[in-house]
């Protein structure tokens, strides 16, 4: 499971324990994402900051780091996402200029459509397109109007995150794999 969790190899896994996770709806928990390199660059940003790199080549520099994560772990679409959406981020911090929210993800997209056009057609490509663009376009309102009902902040980032990635993948999850789980964003909770 740690395997799977931090270097995309599933090989040992079980197919119980990969079934177990899909009816649960927290499969996207075992494939490797956004998440992932986040966790990975935050690491690496603490750290070069703590070695005294100043903020902005700090940023650029677990950006290049990240690329060596991906090279490691094979590459995997989600993580190219965000790898790509870090490094676009980093570049505009380098120039001051405030980030795009979509103009990153619509950079990855072209970047990996360019190297690949028919990875297009592939669920986990599909998946993390649709999840980021879920987050980027309903997290905040979902948030605002969770606070506004007295959801604890800490609460509501979380649940708001859970909600717009998942309603934003529903489709493709139906399209793809004939199957949903309306337990998806609890179970994720927990998990």
């Amino acid at each position: 499971l740690v395997s799977a969790l931090s270097l995309a190899d599933k090989s040992a896994l079980d197919p119980a324990l990969r079934d177990a996770f899909a009816r649960s709806g927290t499969a996207h928990l075992l494939a490797i994402s956004g998440f992932h390199v986040g966790v990975v660059a935050g690491a690496l940003l603490v750290l070069l900051r703590g070695l005294g790199m100043a903020r902005r080549r700090a940023g650029l520099a677990a950006a290049a780091l990240v690329w060596l994560y991906e090279a490691l772990i094979g590459f995997p679409d989600a993580a190219c996402r965000a790898a790509l959406i870090l490094t676009f981020v980093s570049l505009s911090a380098m120039r001051g200029r405030p980030p795009a929210r979509w103009g990153g993800l619509a950079g990855a997209l072209l970047v990996l459509l360019v190297l690949d056009p028919g990875r297009i057609s592939g669920p986990g490509f599909q998946l993390s397109f649709a999840g980021a663009a879920g987050l980027i376009a309903w997290m905040a309102p979902i948030r605002r109007r969770l606070v506004r009902l007295r959801c604890p902040k800490r609460w509501a980032d979380a649940v708001a995150a859970g909600a717009a990635a998942t309603l934003a993948t529903l489709p493709v999850v139906a399209w793809q794999f004939e199957r949903i789980s309306i337990v998806g964003i609890p179970a994720t909770l927990v998990a």
